[in-house]
């Protein structure tokens, strides 16, 4: 099998393209809808699809940009953006796994596996994400094992909510595709009126801050914001139980927990406005980056609408 090289298809994204998939048809590149209560098997195979369309889409770029170029091996087989720790890579932020973007909310668990199957990725299991977050050293924060108010974004003042307006969320617009939060709140607003009132209400009470701005909430492998700011889904290493696959890890920003502890209560469809993800993936030792990628030398890669 050959080795993938690296595409730009959006800010701060670049995808794979393998070579040997130049045959891969590009029909259907758009977005794509699932219902709210599709299966867990449906939502992986949705972000099967998102994850091949992506590819197509890279195979454009490439062939416009006139250039597959030359590369060498990435670090640790992890993917920019991620970082290798004992076995597995996780994403250095909360999804969208962008420096200095706003965490997503209002995934489920089952909207939460598709997306990083989407991005060619998966949902980190809990033992992963706590061995990320606790270190070598098995700290109870990452930071260390007493909790500074604040190291963290886990003081804020509570505000209500209003479970109304919450159940009123368009579940459909918490797909995979979705790259920002104010993508997301907007799209929930373009639904309907009962839409667009159920995203105003997530975003008043919204208290996340911008991922990795705060520079003390770091673990020693370099992961930011493991605990505090957004309550993060993950899945259970024990398969959990029908219809509860998932762990809720990490708290938020009113409130902070350590490391090791979780919440199990919640079934796979529970969504609200403080819980978020970051992906995992499997590290690949022949996994590479094209030349300039990892030094900045972006010039030769051609972003084009399609």
């Amino acid at each position: 099998m050959q080795k993938p090289y690296f595409c730009k298809t959006g800010r701060d994204r670049y995808l794979p393209f393998f070579p040997e998939r130049a045959g891969h048809p590009m029909a259907g590149l758009g977005h794509e809808e699932i219902g709210p209560h599709a299966s867990l098997d449906e939502r992986r195979g949705l972000g099967s699809r998102m994850k091949s369309r992506r590819i197509a889409r890279c195979l454009v770029l490439m062939i416009v940009a006139g250039w597959i170029g030359t590369a060498t091996a990435s670090a640790g087989g992890c993917p920019l953006g991620m970082v290798p720790i004992e076995g597995f890579c996780i994403d250095l932020r909360e999804a969208p796994n962008r420096d200095a973007a706003l965490p997503l909310v209002m995934y489920t668990f089952i909207e939460a596996f598709a997306w990083c199957e989407a991005h060619d990725r998966r949902l980190c299991f809990d033992d992963e994400w706590t061995r990320a977050c606790a270190g070598v050293s098995n700290f109870a924060y990452p930071y260390g094992n007493t909790h500074v108010p604040g190291m963290c974004n886990d003081e804020e003042t509570w505000r209500v909510y209003n479970s109304t307006l919450l159940s009123q969320w368009p579940t459909e617009v918490s797909a995979p595709d979705v790259e920002s939060l104010q993508d997301l709140l907007n799209a929930a607003r373009a639904v309907s009126a009962s839409g667009a009132a159920s995203a105003d209400h997530v975003e008043s009470i919204y208290q996340g801050e911008p991922s990795a701005s705060n520079s003390g909430c770091v673990s020693a492998d370099g992961v930011f914001d493991l605990c505090g700011n957004i309550e993060e889904w993950t899945q259970r290493r024990d398969g959990g139980l029908p219809g509860f696959h998932g762990s809720l890890k990490g708290r938020y920003w009113a409130e902070s927990r350590t490391c090791q502890q979780a919440v199990t209560s919640h079934g796979d469809v529970f969504r609200f406005y403080q819980l978020a993800f970051r992906c995992c993936r499997d590290p690949d030792p022949n996994l590479i980056f094209a030349d300039g990628f990892e030094t900045g030398d972006h010039s030769r890669w051609t972003e084009i609408g399609i």
